[in-house]
């Protein structure tokens, strides 16, 4: 009888992205109500991430934090709103669908 402490384990089956799912006007779409949202705090960084993660690419924090090189408790930091973001954390999350963050001037009139 084999020892199940020396098999070798199949690696992980990998979800495909839901982004396939989407034509690329939905996905344009999709992207356009995530910025409006986070642009008029109706959504935070933390939830907008979120949303990404499971809404267009499907994945799990630990695929995730693999896919965007940070770790998975960061990823649950940032998605919980605990963590202090910088702009490049921002846009390792959102570069994965094409977003980036940028500054811009403030409105006059606020």
């Amino acid at each position: 009888m084999t020892d199940p402490k020396n098999t070798i384990q199949p690696p992980q089956r990998v979800r495909r992205s839901v982004l396939a799912e989407f034509s690329p006007s939905e996905l344009e779409q999709r992207k356009a109500a995530l910025c409006q949202a986070l642009s008029e705090n109706r959504l935070s960084m933390g939830k907008g991430a979120k949303q990404i993660r499971i809404e267009l690419l499907g994945m799990s924090q630990q695929e995730f934090s693999a896919f965007v090189k940070l770790s998975r408790q960061t990823i649950s930091d940032i998605e919980n709103d605990r963590a202090d973001l910088t702009m490049r954390s921002v846009n390792k999350l959102f570069a994965i669908i094409g977003m980036t963050l940028k500054l811009a001037p403030a409105n006059s009139g606020n």
